[in-house]
């Protein structure tokens, strides 16, 4: 993060970002990574910065702007949404929806429309949400449908 798009103000109000425990709960004090992720050198030796990649699930902050700065962690508002396309300019999202009776299975949402993300605005995105797309569950009637890690959806 940089001071230019307001990430060391995040940081000094101890606001985490980008980064959870296998908790579900946001933890900058143990910074546990339970899946494979792309980074990217960030102006400095050391900070990374890691970039969501097409056809990973993302959990992104809602309302938000470079200017944000919720009271606590706990009062964010989120949607969840798979990344479809990505240039230098923005990243491409379809948003997803839970799946009634499941707790951690998601849906294209069909409702909304795409939503497009400059990529000055990456800090939206809180984490990666590890899935698998299903194919032969419940006789094929969950085809195309993400089950999500169950740490991340609560």
């Amino acid at each position: 993060m940089s001071r230019r798009n307001g990430g060391w103000s995040w940081t000094y109000q101890s606001l985490e970002v980008n980064l959870k425990s296998g908790t579900g709960k946001p933890s900058m004090r143990e910074i546990i990574i339970s899946h494979l992720v792309h980074t990217g050198q960030n102006g400095s030796n050391r900070q990374i910065e890691i970039l969501p990649q097409v056809g990973e699930i993302w959990c992104i902050y809602k309302n938000w702007t470079s200017e944000w700065t919720p009271p606590r962690v706990d009062t964010c508002e989120f949607v969840i949404g798979e990344i479809v396309g990505r240039t230098e300019a923005s990243i491409i999202i379809y948003l997803l929806t839970q799946l009634n009776g499941f707790r951690a299975v998601f849906m294209p949402d069909k409702q909304s429309a795409i939503m497009e993300i400059p990529t000055r605005d990456r800090l939206r995105f809180s984490h990666r949400i590890p899935s698998f797309l299903l194919i032969e569950e419940r006789g094929g009637r969950l085809r195309g449908f993400y089950e999500l890690d169950p740490a991340f959806c609560s």
